[in-house]
């Protein structure tokens, strides 16, 4: 995917999302969602695998530069046994 071309007569280029707004990408143009499976290994040798989602970037990732997330609920995560 190509949002734009960037060039500047700065000796520093910072490589985070700030960069996305001096080529004008908006916050919507980059949403994106992510979804992976996570395993769970116990002790005992049971497995228990879910599914992650994620919608992202989380925060204003244009004015910012960076995020992060740290997911701690995990209610909506349906664990099976292997």
């Amino acid at each position: 995917m190509n949002f734009g071309k960037y060039s500047s007569d700065n000796e520093e280029i910072k490589h985070d999302g700030t960069i996305l707004s001096e080529i004008g990408v908006t916050q919507d143009e980059i949403k994106c969602k992510v979804s992976f499976d996570i395993t769970i290994e116990l002790v005992s040798g049971n497995k228990f695998t879910g599914t992650i989602s994620l919608e992202l970037p989380v925060g204003n990732i244009i004015t910012a530069g960076t995020s992060n997330y740290e997911k701690t609920d995990f209610s909506d995560v349906i664990f099976k046994r292997n």
